[in-house]
């Protein structure tokens, strides 16, 4: 136990002889020592003078301590390890989760005290005392013996404790909404309620993501991320997430109760073998390889959470993953609508965006390639390290829908290497499909930038070119309410800028033009004359090491060829505060305003204004 460890080194520094039993009258319980004293009493490893006193001021003999440590070693060895509970069945079934949360609770409880170095310095000490010990009658061999079959127990039971590794994330928002002028739309693509009165209409959305990661043998390892609660609902009409049982109020939510009711949903359940050189996964896993290939877009700018916010795509399948040297290689092969949630599988755009058309390219639908969803995907990356720190990357994906004979297929280089503090990064993709010629044609997307960092000031310039025919299940940019923009092209800067120790900014603009004469679809750039310019600027303040506030402008502003400009803007600020690395909470208050000219928008007909409140509250364990 670790008690009578730092009470044998505590005997050490006070030189205490071990030879008489009796109260000692020389340790008063004021004393600094005394509950050092006191734990080698109830251990028996020390009893005192015969005249009832500890002698704490007089030096130890050598035989004396020698005596002390042959005590404590038996009592190291009974008391320190407790028997391991049996293992669990497997499974993700809510009971099943309970009974190995249960367990991971009664190993930490049983965790032994004594540590692989507390061993080690009892097995010096053994040595340094070796003659006197044997002059006791003590028999080395057998003490040798316990010590190491300690030591073996204490590496068993830490392998079974690392086995088994549960954690999770309780998450708590309310959203508070009010339109205060026409019908108001935040930058989610939501709509807002509750006339006149910020109270009116507010939304409680309470989740609980619990995850799981056990070793079952030297080379596999089970995932699982397991949702329970009301936020994935809570998605319907905002993005993608529009199958399964959808809710608009509480009294909506499937019935905890029914066996139907995916009240604990498995988001991510997957398997991870170790082949060497590489690994195998097979299940429900998550899949991001880059902006303008496969990246799943953020529906939700207001709270943080970790299904929204990483950018992975849920897949149900089986993946490889292999490096050689320096050449890294993934294959993949998957349904991408088995996930309740996500039933359209990889999207270019998000399904509740601007338009409830579904119309972006020449092709007509909103997934990747211009179909109407994708149910599976095949394909592959390879990333080659190059000299200066840098990467080559390689994509190809081909992806099908049900009952539709064309196939759409991505092709993809991204570069990034750095020279000192200067970083240079780019990517290039291209849609096709498989039977026709209709995405032939503008159907590539080229972004290249240039950074710098100059101590506190880091800045980055770049230009993008995306034709209007370039459909991927990527996330490469957001103007306003326009999820991955095309047909547009210009240059954009980012600004990074420490004021002081706590105060930083951040800026970025965009400065676009229409790429192609597009008419026909509802692009928000249609013509080559049309311009965008997108501004976005953050003030933080660290008002202390756990309390910041955050003030964030963005403003898009529409210049349509022959009409008169339109202004979308964003005013946003915010609260946050971190009570201890597993705990926090975040306030924001965002002004939305939208302002059409005399002539209109293609968004909206009419101005509109309205306000959106969130408060979220996060607890991981």
């Amino acid at each position: 136990m670790k008690k009578t460890l730092c009470a044998i080194v505590m005997l050490a520094l006070l030189a205490s002889p071990v030879f008489a039993q009796g109260p000692f009258t020389d340790v008063p319980t004021d004393h600094w020592a005394y509950q050092a004293v006191d734990q080698l009493v109830k251990d028996g490893i020390i009893v005192g003078y015969p005249d009832g006193t500890f002698g704490g001021k007089r030096a130890m003999t050598r035989f004396e301590f020698a005596q002390a440590l042959a005590r404590a070693i038996p009592v190291i060895v009974d008391q320190a390890i407790k028997p391991v509970p049996p293992t669990p069945p497997a499974g993700v079934s809510q009971a099943e989760v309970d009974a190995v949360k249960a367990r991971v609770a009664t190993l930490e409880a049983a965790k032994p005290e004594v540590t692989k170095a507390d061993l080690a310095a009892i097995q010096k000490m053994v040595d340094e005392f070796k003659d006197e010990l044997t002059a006791m009658g003590v028999d080395i061999d057998a003490l040798k013996r316990d010590v190491a079959d300690l030591n073996k127990r204490l590496t068993a039971l830490e392998e079974e404790v690392r086995r088994v590794k549960i954690g999770g994330t309780v998450n708590v928002s309310g959203v508070f909404e009010r339109e205060r002028d026409g019908s108001a739309v935040d930058r989610d693509e939501r709509d807002l309620h509750g006339d006149d009165d910020l109270l009116q209409d507010i939304t409680m959305v309470k989740e609980i993501d619990i995850t799981i990661d056990a070793r079952i043998s030297d080379k596999a390892t089970a995932h699982a991320l397991l949702s329970a609660g009301d936020y994935l609902n809570y998605l319907n009409g905002v993005d993608d997430y529009d199958g399964g049982e959808r809710a608009t109020t509480q009294s909506d939510l499937p019935d905890p109760t029914d066996a139907e009711g995916q009240i604990v949903f498995p988001y991510y359940a997957y398997l991870d073998w170790n082949l060497g050189p590489g690994a195998l996964t097979v299940g429900r896993f998550p899949m991001m390889w880059s902006p303008y290939t496969v990246k799943k877009i953020d529906v939700d700018s207001y709270t943080v959470n970790q299904k929204t916010d990483t950018g992975d795509y849920p897949l149900d399948g089986i993946k490889g993953a292999w490096k050689f040297g320096g050449v890294g290689l993934q294959l993949v092969a998957a349904k991408t609508d088995m996930n309740a949630f996500l039933v359209n599988g990889l999207t270019s755009q998000s399904d509740a965006g601007l338009y409830d058309t579904g119309v972006f390219n020449d092709n007509g639908g909103a997934a990747f390639g211009g179909l109407g969803s994708i149910n599976q995907i095949a394909g592959g990356r390879i990333t080659i390290g190059t000299p200066l720190k840098g990467t080559l990357s390689g994509t190809y994906l081909r992806g099908s829908e049900d009952g539709v004979v064309e196939q759409a297929q991505l092709v993809g280089a991204d570069l990034n290497f750095q020279l000192g503090n200067i970083t240079i990064g780019g990517e290039w993709a291209e849609t096709t499909l498989t039977d026709t010629t209709v995405l032939d044609d503008d159907n590539t997307a080229l972004d290249a930038n240039l950074g710098i960092g100059l101590g506190s000031l880091g800045l980055k310039a770049g230009w993008k070119s995306i034709g209007h025919n370039f459909t991927a299940p990527g996330s490469w940019d957001k103007l306003g309410r326009w999820t991955n923009p095309t047909n547009i092209e210009g240059p954009y800067v980012d600004l990074k800028y420490g004021l002081g120790a706590n105060i930083s900014l951040v800026a970025a603009a965009e400065f676009l033009s229409g790429k192609d004469d597009v008419v026909g679809l509802p692009s928000e750039i249609d013509e080559e004359d049309d311009d965008v310019k997108y501004y976005t600027a953050g003030l933080k303040w660290g008002m202390s090491s756990s309390t910041s506030i955050d003030l964030g402008l963005e403003w898009v502003k529409w210049e349509p060829s022959g009409l008169t400009d339109t202004d979308e803007k964003y005013i946003t600020i915010g609260l946050g505060h971190q009570f201890n690395p597993n705990m926090m909470a975040k306030i924001g208050y965002q002004i939305v305003d939208f302002d059409t000219g005399s002539d209109g928008h293609s968004y909206d007909s009419s101005d509109y204004k309205g306000d959106v409140a969130v408060a979220q509250f996060m607890v991981k364990f």
